[in-house]
């Protein structure tokens, strides 16, 4: 257990029971098991498997968020307000740690404020289909440049926002990797123009139920727009 970094605080219980231990590197305690730490296991602090509160609040308010709502955990969404722009956001934990800020107040090249697309593309030799978002004033910049790499439209949304564009592509996403269980389709370096990991192969999903899916969150978004 010291050659893994941790300081037992008690007497060994027995390979399988979990043993009272502060981390040597972080100072907290935790309850691994012998076993385990003898396969490669260490402390759950120091890799992030287990997240102090109160040093995730102060993470998120030196990015200039201050947390609405009880830490929910380190991959799920976390109800912020944006004390720069004084909106309210729902960043996760984890992408703030590591750099994230803002989606609004951050450089990128979507306005999330102006009109959105949404848009689905086919590619009928990488057998594959991309979600993707862009602004009006930008749509035919970004679906040329994809058509022009052997893709073809399949499909445009206009939303109100970007903000809504990127909802709706994040939710496509979600459902493609965990409820359909399909992968990136294409690898980096056959994207120049970039977006493969918006990709998924058509032995994965289908391109019918994909458009009405969207169909489906757009047609949600407008009665939440009424509502």
């Amino acid at each position: 257990m010291q050659d893994a970094g941790f300081v037992p605080l008690c007497d060994y219980p027995g390979s399988d029971t979990p043993w009272l231990c502060s981390c040597a590197a972080c100072g907290k305690q935790s309850r691994p098991r012998y076993w385990l730490v003898k396969n490669g296991s260490r402390c759950v602090w120091c890799a992030q498997l287990r997240i102090d509160p109160d040093e995730a609040q102060d993470v998120m308010r030196s990015a200039g968020l201050e947390p609405l709502v009880p830490f929910p955990g380190g991959k799920k969404r976390w109800k912020c307000r944006c004390l720069t722009c004084e909106r309210v956001v729902t960043p996760t934990y984890a992408n703030v740690s590591k750099g994230r800020r803002c989606r609004f107040c951050s450089p990128r090249g979507l306005d999330l404020t102006a009109p959105g697309l949404v848009y689905l593309l086919s590619h009928p030799t990488q057998f594959a289909l991309k979600v993707g978002v862009t602004s009006g004033a930008a749509k035919a910049d970004r679906v040329e440049q994809h058509t022009r790499n052997g893709w073809t439209l399949v499909r445009l949304w206009n939303v109100p926002t970007g903000d809504d564009a990127e909802t709706i592509e994040e939710a496509v996403l979600r459902w493609w990797r965990l409820s359909l269980g399909a992968p990136p389709a294409i690898h980096r370096e056959h994207m120049p123009q970039g977006g493969c990991s918006e990709t998924a192969s058509l032995l994965w999903v289908d391109l019918d139920d994909t458009v009405a899916r969207i169909d489906m969150l757009v047609e949600q978004l407008s009665q939440t727009d009424v509502e």
